[in-house]
């Protein structure tokens, strides 16, 4: 019995909605980014130090490049503080959370 790819079933990569993408491989995942200009957010993350798995990390707050618009960010290991458009907004955010 012949299955088709996942290539042959999908039609023109236009189609192709930002949340199914994050399942591909880097690569392609990569390709077919620049391809849409699929614009990313940042997500800025507070680890909770307290936590067992947490208390190697050196740094409070982490900054997360993400592409899907519908991840829901739930753990025990941090806390979201926000999203931002741009990687500068959430170094200044990261940095007025650390100065004060």
């Amino acid at each position: 019995m012949y299955l088709p790819s996942l290539f042959a079933i999908l039609r023109p990569i236009q189609i192709i909605k930002p949340y199914y993408i994050t399942r591909l491989n880097p690569i392609l995942l990569n390709t077919l980014i620049l391809k849409m200009k699929i614009k990313p957010y940042f997500v800025l993350l507070k680890w909770r130090i307290n936590h067992p798995e947490n208390i190697n990390r050196s740094s409070l707050y982490d900054i997360w490049k993400e592409y899907d618009e519908e991840f829901i960010y739930d753990s025990l290991l941090y806390d979201v503080i926000d999203c931002f458009d741009t990687h500068k907004e959430a170094v200044e955010h990261k940095r007025r959370l650390l100065n004060g």
